[in-house]
């Protein structure tokens, strides 16, 4: 048995993980994300055993892991957009294919491209997931640009260059030095742990105030073009808007709206989509941007946050993002030019 220095790396590797793990188990939205992790840990044991030969040599289990994340990863984004949860009876097929693989280890490249076609696969189904809960998040809630999920996709988008990364460098062992090889899958290792690492903090940072959609929450398909019953239904919310100031609430959403209104959220929103023509989110960003601008006239002593605090932005990062969009300035800038004027 032979312990080098990449073993030890290892070993670390599988400490951290299974107590970020183990800390993340108890709750209930980020257990697949516990469960990712402590594969993970997992994954380096075995690494660390086979390469120092603690384990027979008939034994070789690394490279159906590989088949292992990209499901655990999907999961735990469903877990992370969706309150309802789901049945556990309709995830077991997903791991099927890394069982399959155990006893087929000795085939490894075809296993090590097996698995990058997973990651492929469950990426694809990933993004779309993210893209259609950004666009029923923009239908719902006035504060979706703060829980967009575009992180998520980053790093998703880190490990699958890793993985890439990782297969030419088993694919060019031959040609490479002791040390160059080494060195390269130290480097391997160092970033999929600090991808975990990234993943594992905005997964806890993510705002607490969401709770997740219903899984049974769609949204309706925009209608652009406006009937006169919607056009007197986006009067009567519009003007109870403007007369309660409601978008001055910072997680102001379309089910709020509707019960302000007395109406369904479904006419609520087919009345925002066909008349202002575009999301709710925007539609209550766009009142958010004139109030602050009214204000920033109003109170030139006021900081330009507490400005958009007050009027119900809830981040500097969405703020600036919104008041670009509407208005084609900063925040910044707008205030500039408004003194100068004056």
């Amino acid at each position: 048995m032979t312990v080098e220095m990449i073993n030890m790396l290892q070993w670390a590797l599988a400490s951290a993980s299974l107590t970020a793990g183990l800390i993340l188990s108890p709750r209930r939205r980020l257990r697949a994300l516990a469960a990712l992790l402590i594969l993970f840990s997992v994954h380096m044991l075995f690494n660390a055993l086979e390469e120092t030969r603690l384990l027979p040599g008939a034994i070789l289990v690394t490279p159906a892991f590989g088949l292992v994340y990209g499901p655990l990863f999907y999961i735990f984004v469903r877990r992370l957009i969706f309150a309802d949860g789901h049945d556990w009876r309709q995830i077991y097929p997903h791991f099927i294919p890394a069982l399959i693989a155990i006893p087929l280890a000795q085939w490894f490249d075809f296993i090590h491209l097996a698995a990058l076609v997973s990651l492929i696969t469950y990426g694809v189904l990933t993004i779309r997931l993210i893209g259609r809960y950004h666009a029923e998040t923009a239908s719902t809630r006035s504060d979706a640009a703060s829980i967009r999920l575009n992180w998520i996709t980053q790093v998703f988008a880190g490990f699958a260059a890793l993985t890439v990364i990782d297969a030419i460098r088993m694919f060019t062992r031959s040609v490479q030095s002791p040390l160059m090889e080494t060195l390269s899958y130290a480097g391997v290792l160092t970033a999929g742990g600090a991808l975990m690492g990234a993943l594992v903090w905005r997964a806890i940072t993510q705002p607490d105030y969401f709770k997740g959609l219903a899984e049974s929450e769609r949204a309706s398909p925009p209608e652009i073009t406006p009937a006169p019953a919607d056009e007197t239904l986006f009067l009567r919310i519009d003007e109870k808007i403007r007369a309660d100031a409601l978008q001055r609430q910072p997680h102001l959403t379309l089910s709020e709206v509707a019960s302000v209104a007395n109406l369904t959220e479904r006419d609520v929103s087919r009345a925002i989509n066909a008349n202002a023509r575009r999301s709710f989110c925007d539609y209550i960003n766009a009142f958010r941007v004139s109030d602050v601008c009214a204000m920033l006239n109003a109170r030139p002593d006021a900081t330009i946050l507490d400005i958009a605090f007050e009027a119900g932005f809830t981040s500097k990062s969405s703020f600036n993002a919104v008041f670009k969009k509407e208005l084609g300035v900063t925040p910044s800038e707008y205030r500039r030019r408004n003194a100068q004027h004056n």
